[in-house]
């Protein structure tokens, strides 16, 4: 247990303005569709949520690949467009 944290507390270390700005990145585009979106559009304020916790806490998971990511999304929008 302690090794594994260990590992976390080094990576950290080393790549910690990547962390940073990836926090920061992934805050903004939440605020900017939560200020284009009214709670109508509920579902997808929830799926952004969803995917950022896959995104943050799973990295190396397949639904966590950039094409998944953005193929669910797109699908989603598509389908909120479509059938309001």
């Amino acid at each position: 247990m302690k090794k594994s944290f260990q590992k976390i507390l080094d990576e950290f270390r080393q790549f910690w303005k990547h962390y940073v700005l990836q926090s920061i990145l992934a805050t903004l585009s939440v605020f900017i569709v939560l200020y284009f979106l009214s709670l109508q559009h509920a579902v997808i304020i929830a799926l952004i949520g969803a995917t950022v916790f896959i995104v943050f806490a799973m990295p190396d998971n397949i639904t966590a690949q950039a094409r998944n990511v953005i193929g669910g999304h797109l699908l989603v929008f598509f389908t909120d467009f479509c059938f309001p």
